[in-house]
């Protein structure tokens, strides 16, 4: 690996990290929406007595997927601004097109 790439790598791991953390929660908070929302839909069929609580859980767990869905964007506009964002492209781009 040259010099420059592993300190462009080293400089750029913050910015992944953060994005795959980010990423990560906002997957996790959008399966317990999926989940809700179907365990919404089965009380409804049956016409079950808990679908007020679930139908509260389901809102809650879409809250919960729209707030780290807000994160994601606001670490994106955030690295954006910063000019972080087109450099972590850049590299990631130009990994394509270099041998290491």
């Amino acid at each position: 690996m040259t010099d420059d790439f592993v300190s462009r790598r080293t400089s750029l791991v913050p910015v992944a990290a953060a994005l795959a953390s980010a990423t990560a929660k906002y997957a996790e908070r959008r399966t317990a929406a999926e989940k809700a929302h179907t365990s919404l839909r089965q009380a409804r069929l049956v016409n079950a007595p808990n679908q007020n609580c679930l139908a509260d859980q389901s809102d809650a767990a879409v809250e919960a997927m729209s707030t780290a869905q807000e994160l994601i964007a606001n670490l994106m506009a955030d690295l954006k601004d910063q000019g972080v964002l087109d450099e972590f492209y850049a590299f990631a781009a130009a990994q394509n097109r270099q041998t290491t």
